[in-house]
């Protein structure tokens, strides 16, 4: 007769010893915790059963940091290399002592204020495997005097680079824009880009010369406000409308030439401008209010 008090007993038994020999080597490799301290960076660690770990900066606040740092592409934990993708939001916030920063090649995403009032900030290499800059990334960052944006970049979010004051020129690749990305920036003497969007280039008050490198229908609103040097504009002949304020307070503005296709112009388009005459083509049906209010 069977004893299945005594073949449960041995089962209970065998699970005990598997179960100690699993914790056992468990034990013996180091798990990655959800954050590690490497050099004088934070890192975020994050898992995926399809590429394993990867690694997000997070922090360099709480550390006295170099004037010279450099954002890696991967580092080293317990013998494993993690990929390091991107820079994570306020990460270096505030961190007035940086003065030059390398991000090397293989970090895909420069998060929301990542670098926002850094304002010893002088230089920064951003990598063509950067393709996302985050709202107000280098926000404020009154140092840095030059800027070269990658041909790989897919978006630039909302006040990216607004109130870099010393920065004198931009080359803006073909990319989708978000909302006053370059908003008081006074010494920005010339710049590029192949769209436009909602206060790109407000408060460029040094802006002289601007070139749309595609065709775009429409000059969105504040496009070029207070723009107050910009002498000449050669609207495309594609834009079909003038948004609110796109010329407002660009008072060395004295000429402008309107395309045949323009029907709208908008609420205060070309208020206080220094334009003297205007021509307004035949198929303009809609022109707001103050449009061309305090004009010479």
């Amino acid at each position: 007769m069977r004893n299945y008090k005594d073949e449960t007993n041995q089962m209970s038994s065998l699970i005990h010893k598997a179960s100690s020999i699993i914790l056992l080597f468990m034990l013996a490799i180091p798990a990655l915790a959800d954050r590690a301290k490497v050099g004088d960076l934070w890192y975020d660690l994050q898992y995926n059963e399809s590429t394993g770990y990867t690694a997000m900066v997070i922090s360099g606040r709480d550390t006295k940091l170099p004037s010279i740092i450099t954002i890696p592409a991967s580092i080293t934990l317990y013998d494993e290399t993690v990929k390091v993708t991107a820079i994570g939001a306020e990460a270096f916030s505030g961190c007035n002592d940086i003065k030059q920063v390398t991000i090397e090649d293989g970090i895909m995403s420069i998060g929301t204020g990542a670098f926002s009032g850094c304002t010893g900030l002088t230089q920064v290499n951003i990598p063509t495997s950067v393709s996302h800059i985050g709202n107000e990334a280098f926000k404020g960052c009154i140092s840095l005097t030059s800027l070269t944006l990658p041909p790989t970049i897919k978006k630039i979010g909302d006040y990216a680079f607004g109130g870099c004051t010393s920065l004198l020129s931009v080359a803006i690749p073909d990319c989708s824009l978000g909302c006053y990305v370059f908003n008081g920036c006074p010494n920005i003497i010339s710049a590029s880009t192949h769209h436009l969007e909602g206060g790109l280039f407000s408060g460029c008050s040094s802006l002289k010369n601007i070139t749309i490198q595609s065709h775009t229908d429409r000059i969105p609103y504040s496009s070029f406000k207070g723009c107050s040097n910009l002498t000449s504009f050669e609207i495309p002949s594609s834009v079909t409308e003038i948004g609110a304020a796109a010329f407002e307070e660009c008072k060395s503005l004295t000429t402008i030439n309107l395309p045949n296709n323009l029907t709208t112009i908008n609420e205060k388009a070309f208020c206080r401008t220094g334009l003297t005459s205007i021509d307004i083509p035949s198929t303009v049906t809609e022109i707001g209010p103050a449009a061309f209010e305090e004009c010479n």
